[in-house]
């Protein structure tokens, strides 16, 4: 044995009325410093780290998620530039009573999405907890826009243009310039998806609101 390990074993030293040998009252010390450090680190790094990561995360999940976007955008260029691109044809499809209405309301409400998802980006990236409230925001627009998109698509099938100008590019054309009917059908499944996606950002927003 040593001299230090002998000094450990026979010195003694008394806290608070309890006398231990100097081993005893090393390890005494040892075993409450480990206790501290992995009870106060750990959870700590949970607290901080976990929202952090969650809202840096949070925009590559929506637009993972938002499949319906590109459809999105073609509506509403179906809308701006029809004329341009088919001429009267498509100005009269457009403005057929049935599908006008259901049009405008879409655009305003698209327009409303995109800035709601541009503020989401931005805030996010400042790893602010104030994004939480754009996510709900955008729930419920998403919510709003799934209607109209189905409003559209029944005004469409209800006008009979689909039927009465079929042989038309502005109702039948795919690739770059698609026409009303494909518009339509990819409407149809995007409004699934939309529903998807409001639960999913509903479900993420409450548990941001838990951090």
């Amino acid at each position: 044995m040593n001299l230090s390990s002998m000094y450990d074993n026979t010195t003694s030293v008394t806290v608070g009325g309890v006398t231990y040998t100097v081993k005893q009252y090393k390890k005494l010390v040892r075993d409450a410093r480990k206790k501290a450090e992995g009870s106060g680190k750990k959870p700590t790094k949970k607290r901080r780290r976990k929202p952090k990561e969650s809202i840096r995360l949070l925009p590559g999940d929506i637009k993972s998620m938002m499949r319906c976007a590109k459809v999105m955008r073609s509506l509403t260029a179906y809308y701006d530039n029809g004329y341009k691109q088919w001429g009267n044809i498509a100005k009269m499809v457009i403005n057929l009573p049935e599908i006008r209405p259901h049009f405008v309301k879409y655009n305003s409400q698209s327009e409303k999405v995109q800035k709601t998802l541009a503020d989401i980006e931005n805030v996010a990236k400042a790893n602010s907890k104030d994004v939480y409230q754009f996510i709900l925001r955008l729930s419920w627009q998403l919510s709003d826009i799934r209607l109209t998109m189905q409003s559209l698509a029944r005004g469409a099938a209800q006008s009979g243009a689909i039927q009465r100008w079929q042989d038309h590019e502005c109702i039948n054309g795919e690739g770059r310039r698609l026409g009303l009917r494909i518009l339509v059908i990819r409407t149809l499944n995007a409004v699934d998806d939309m529903e998807k996606v409001c639960k999913q950002l509903e479900t993420m927003a409450d548990k941001m609101g838990e951090d």
